[in-house]
């Protein structure tokens, strides 16, 4: 039986200081560096002789350099998470390929190579900048009162959960009917799920009740099925990133409960394509080439400069403009160019847009290379990687209450991070929403929190570096 107010565990005292749950489950982060590199290049060069291809080694190099240095000491592993997800967004149809040696459609139809290099490329900016984000703004050392561990009581946080599954349907619809403040009431729904993934930690630690997980996956995923984009993705990718918070290689449990947490994910993902589609696919090289999101951005490249010049940053300005005029101060502000108009423009092949009530996307690796090329496209995804790396530890820092939190920087970098496909507009939107409006209300509330229970001059979290995985 769950016990209500009873503190988090990680949070007692141990041995003369405070332990994190992760420190005594997956012992140091990273392990010798020598070590680390021979396995890289073993595993690269594995890939490159099953795939006869050295895109496949130089996609294993860059996914294993993200786990390295974004799983951070002091929070979540959502960072690597998310750079995990665009890894496979851009360089899914290589490995697919090598596996079972079927062809996909964006292999026979377009010059893939160089736009999965370049979506490789921005990786690569992405990782330095939020690495070097990270190290000039260092998060404090999370406090060991355990008064600040959790904001809420059992009781608090599942009435919370209901009451805000039951609202998000009639907020969202609000939203739309407030132009001026659409985004900013669609920002504040994803309170709902900071509040699972909190629900998902607290089921975590100090042992995995994996009954009560898979009940509430099981409740999850349905509910996704209800709206149009893909919505029972977030609860799988928070489940996962609770237990990777507690994660013990040496488990095999373990390995076998994230390996059982990716079939649902691809089930429902086929699922949902047939969905839409109104067609079951014999096999899944649809749905492959579907997550694959190098078609229309490998034709743009083909394209750019030999057919159309490169834009000198127009785009890149545009997505600016648009972030410092909210649409509450400027009403009359034009609408934004979509994404399909976008590939359109730029991909040569015509594609169902606004008319037709979809949009394709174009992403924001593509947008850098039509605006600037090679090598300065990857100049602005390393300079949003710095600002994201540094406002990630910032949010750890500046809410007091640990579930709060990591429940907070968890679901927020997670949706800001985790599409390469998004445009540069859409990103840079989401960002600034999510930080001012849903980041402003936990602040709010972690404050009023303090307040209630005296606590905000005794409970000061103090300044320290690094340490071992905590939550």
């Amino acid at each position: 039986m769950l016990r209500f107010n009873r503190p988090a565990m990680s949070m007692l005292p141990a041995a003369g200081g405070y332990r994190s749950a992760g420190e005594s489950l997956s012992g140091p982060l990273n392990g010798s560096p020598v070590v680390w590199a021979f396995g890289v290049a073993a595993a690269a060069t594995g890939a490159w002789i099953i795939a006869a291809d050295w895109i496949a080694a130089a996609g294993i190099v860059v996914l294993c350099a993200g786990w390295r240095y974004l799983r951070t000491a002091n929070g979540p592993p959502v960072l690597a998470m998310a750079f995990t997800f665009q890894w496979a967004q851009i360089t899914m149809g290589v490995y697919y390929h090598a596996l079972t040696g079927r062809s996909l459609d964006t292999m026979d139809l377009s010059d893939y190579r160089p736009m999965v290099l370049i979506g490789l490329g921005c990786l690569v900016a992405l990782l330095l900048g939020l690495v070097l984000g990270m190290k000039v703004l260092v998060s404090p050392r999370p406090s060991g009162d355990p008064r600040l561990a959790n904001a809420f009581t059992w009781s608090t946080l599942l009435a919370v959960y209901v009451g805000t599954t039951i609202a998000t349907g009639t907020i969202q619809s609000f939203a739309w009917e407030v132009p001026a403040l659409t985004q900013a009431i669609l920002a504040l729904t994803y309170a709902r799920l900071a509040t699972l993934f909190m629900i998902f930690r607290r089921l975590t630690y100090p042992r995995i009740r994996w009954g009560w997980i898979a009940v509430i996956l099981l409740c999850e995923i349905p509910l996704g099925f209800t709206g149009f984009f893909a919505g029972f993705r977030e609860p799988i990718m928070l489940a996962a990133v609770a237990l990777l918070g507690v994660f013990d290689r040496r488990s095999v449990k373990h390995w076998i409960v994230l390996g059982v947490l990716a079939v649902p994910m691809l089930f429902t993902g086929v699922l949902w394509m047939a969905i839409r589609q109104d067609e079951l696919f014999e096999d899944v090289d649809k749905f492959v080439d579907r997550l694959w999101v190098v078609y229309y951005p490998a034709l743009a490249v083909s394209r750019v400069p030999q057919v159309l010049p490169h834009t000198n940053g127009v785009i890149l300005g545009r997505a600016l403009t648009n972030l410092v005029m909210p649409r509450f101060l400027f009403p009359d502000k034009g609408e934004v160019i979509s994404d399909s108009e976008m590939v359109t423009q730029y991909s040569g092949v015509w594609v169902a847009g606004a008319k037709e009530g979809t949009n394709i996307a174009f992403g924001y690796a593509a947008e850098s290379y039509v605006d600037f090329g090679v090598p300065l496209m990857f100049l602005p995804v390393l300079v949003y990687g710095f600002l994201i790396g540094m406002a990630y530890h910032w949010w750890l820092g500046a809410i007091r209450h640990r579930d709060l939190a990591v429940g907070l920087a968890t679901v927020m970098f997670w949706l800001c991070l985790y599409i390469f496909e998004r445009s540069w507009v859409k990103t840079l939107g989401l960002t600034v929403t999510m930080m001012v409006y849903l980041g402003g209300l936990t602040l709010v509330l972690d404050r009023v929190l303090l307040w209630h229970s005296g606590g905000s001059r005794s409970t000061r979290p103090r300044r320290a570096g690094r340490r071992r995985l905590g939550r």
